[in-house]
């Protein structure tokens, strides 16, 4: 099989060779824009405009890229768009080695985005730790990416995840009851991460691939039921849709645009709050009284955090508030990362870290 031939996506195998475009060719006769493609590039470019106030003249951005159709379909996009809006565009392939044929899957990347124009790197990483393989996986992606970009200078570093991602992402966070800022959902812009994508969907992404006759690689981990994402992906949200009728993943991502929206007003009201409620690593216990209940919580998410490195979860935000709306003289509670203690009329945080 080679990249520039159609290939449907029920026959494409989870390998491929790599006898790619040269690289005097690439895509020097542009197929005809299409609908999903021209989708594609709009929203790329539409997220820029929306966030261009902070972004240097001549900045680069990474494309981080596995070979799938969304990340191949943002790569397409971004060579294409990013120099038309003064920016520089590389892209990153990460190489899990979760299987055999990986190295051979991360050359293939890089020889279809190199069709595209772009630079690329292939940065293999080494998948460790508890929480199983898929939590393992992403923390050592999202660390090689961070430190790739801090490498080359990037202002940012682009992410293929679409709105299916980001429907599956707030019901995952409704079966977790774990708040609005779960249910929020991934954001378009992130500290470093952008994501161009969330309005488009996964089919799109695969169609545009299509229309330039470029396979993508289909990750086994995908469809392995063993693993959380794919059992909402494809058991879940198909019997959602069967259930309800169609549009159940446009609901839930406009569901996480309405919650974000009402998440960043309470979030800037702690932010205000913060600076005069903090001294020396303690809170007044009268003045977040005196707070409502859903600013209070974030002033003390925000300190806590701010101190111990750590995020607090819902049950231990919960905790540490009846340490002011229902204190009886109960000790310390400990919290990820250090401890907090209600000593009179203050909150004391006490870091593990010093």
């Amino acid at each position: 099989m080679q990249f520039g031939v159609l290939v449907p996506t029920e026959q494409i195998h989870p390998t491929y060779p790599c006898d790619v475009f040269p690289p005097d060719e690439g895509f020097a006769q542009r197929p005809r824009l299409t609908p999903p493609m021209a989708d594609a590039r709009r929203a790329l470019r539409e997220c820029f405009k929306r966030h261009s106030g902070h972004i240097p003249g001549n900045a680069l951005f990474l494309i981080a890229v596995s070979g799938g159709a969304d990340s191949l379909a943002l790569s397409w996009a971004a060579a294409f768009e990013l120099p038309r809006m003064g920016y520089r565009g590389r892209a990153i392939i990460i190489d899990h080695r979760l299987q055999e044929d990986s190295g051979e899957v991360a050359q293939c990347a890089r020889a279809a985005v190199e069709g595209f124009g772009l630079e690329a790197d292939v940065v293999a990483v080494s998948v460790t730790g508890k929480g199983g393989s898929e939590n393992a996986a992403r923390d050592a992606r999202y660390k090689a990416l961070r430190l790739h970009a801090d490498t080359h200078a990037a202002h940012g570093v682009l992410l293929g995840h679409t709105l299916d991602d980001q429907a599956e992402t707030v019901l995952l966070g409704l079966t977790r009851g774990s708040g609005p800022q779960s249910i929020s959902g991934m954001r378009e812009v992130n500290d470093l991460w952008w994501r161009p994508f969330l309005s488009l969907r996964r089919s799109a992404t695969k169609q545009v691939l299509r229309d330039i006759d470029v396979p993508w690689w289909a990750d086994p981990h995908n469809t392995d039921r063993t693993f959380v994402r794919p059992r909402i992906r494809h058991d879940v949200m198909p019997v959602l849709e069967d259930a309800l009728g169609p549009g159940v993943a446009e609901a839930l991502a406009r569901t996480a645009e309405l919650v974000r929206k009402d998440a960043d007003y309470l979030d800037h009201q702690a932010t205000e709050a913060v600076g005069t409620f903090k001294d020396a690593g303690s809170l007044n216990v009268r003045q977040l009284q005196e707070l409502p209940a859903v600013i209070a919580s974030r002033v003390v998410r925000r300190v806590v955090a701010e101190m111990t490195g750590e995020t607090l979860s819902h049950i231990h935000t919960d905790q540490v508030m009846t340490l002011v709306s229902a204190w009886k003289g109960q000790g310390p509670i400990d919290i990820p990362g250090g401890t907090v203690e209600r000593r009179g009329s203050h909150l004391v945080i006490t870091s593990h870290h010093g």
